[in-house]
């Protein structure tokens, strides 16, 4: 149960970030001091264009596969077995 959570809070942690690389530029525009959406976005940009790879993801891999999970890439949903949360 404990490794179950653990790997909905990293996915939740992961999805929440992306959303804020491709929404926060809104932020921007309405609050322009609003700077910390810039090491976001470059970071945003280096792993979808120069194929960094964000260091959620081996931890979001790692901890579904030790909570008996197996991830579904095409979206956020994990499978897990049965008694395992």
């Amino acid at each position: 149960m404990i490794l179950r959570t653990a790997a909905d809070l990293v996915v939740g942690a992961h999805a929440a970030f992306v959303i804020f690389v491709v929404l926060g530029g809104l932020l921007v525009v309405r609050w322009p001091r609003f700077w910390v959406h810039m090491p976001a976005a470059v970071w945003g940009v280096l792993s979808e264009f120069a194929g960094c790879i964000c260091p959620l993801t081996p931890l979001k891999t790692i901890s579904a596969s030790e909570a008996g999970c197996r991830l579904n890439w095409h979206v956020i949903q994990m499978k897990c077995r049965r008694g395992s949360g």
